[in-house]
């Protein structure tokens, strides 16, 4: 089985708890099948993507990290995962990624979604109101804009909105 796996960062750059899952998961999956995990630089290293082989899987990280470079980031995403023609495009966390893309590759492709935390709906991702108490939800949005400060939280939840 070929499986391609989405997740916003990747080790050895970030090693928080999705990360961590995603590469075991990748690991394990490598033993019997072929495995592609696309993702993201934490910080900007120039422009385009990068493959590497980790623990027996293709890693292509994009390392633009401008919002210029968003149509291109899609465009590389859609393309290399079509190219690996995955039986099955497994997302874990697609904050920062086009949503046009994830939403293209979705329906192309079986597909399943593994909520690791609330990015989906939360632009702090998790759930905590101010970073102290936990928040009833993103009503009204205006709730999700003083947390964040008014810095781009209407277009991060709308961004993962518009995956649903």
């Amino acid at each position: 089985m070929r499986i391609a796996m989405i997740v916003h960062q990747y080790p050895p750059e970030r090693t928080g708890g999705t990360e961590r899952h995603v590469r075991q998961l990748a690991r394990a999956l490598a033993r019997e099948h072929e495995v592609f995990v696309y993702t993201q630089a934490v910080e900007h290293h120039g422009t385009g993507a990068a493959e590497d082989a980790i623990d027996g899987t293709v890693v292509r990280r994009w390392l633009d990290r401008s919002g210029a470079a968003q149509p291109a980031l899609a465009k590389d995403m859609e393309e290399s995962i079509r190219a690996f023609a995955p039986n099955v495009v497994h997302v874990h966390h697609a904050i920062g990624f086009p949503p046009r893309a994830v939403r293209a590759l979705a329906a192309d492709f079986p597909s399943v979604l593994t909520l690791h935390d609330y990015w989906w709906i939360c632009p702090r991702i998790r759930l905590l109101y101010r970073g102290e108490t936990p928040c009833e939800g993103p009503v009204p949005l205006s709730r999700c804009v003083s947390c964040y400060d008014g810095a781009d939280a209407k277009s991060l939840v709308g961004e993962a909105a518009s995956l649903f």
